[in-house]
């Protein structure tokens, strides 16, 4: 544990810009896991 691989970097960019996209217009915690769920509800994550 601890070491990270170039991919792992990358994808952790890339989560915290989707996340910066998602809570941008959103204004306090409802609005934000609103945001949220409705980006879940339109690109679903597959269970690992």
């Amino acid at each position: 544990m601890g070491t990270q691989s170039p991919k792992d970097g990358k994808e952790l960019e890339a989560l915290g810009r989707l996340i910066e996209e998602i809570a941008l217009d959103a204004y306090g915690d409802d609005e934000q896991l609103r945001a949220y769920g409705d980006r879940l509800a339109e690109y679903p994550i597959a269970a690992v």
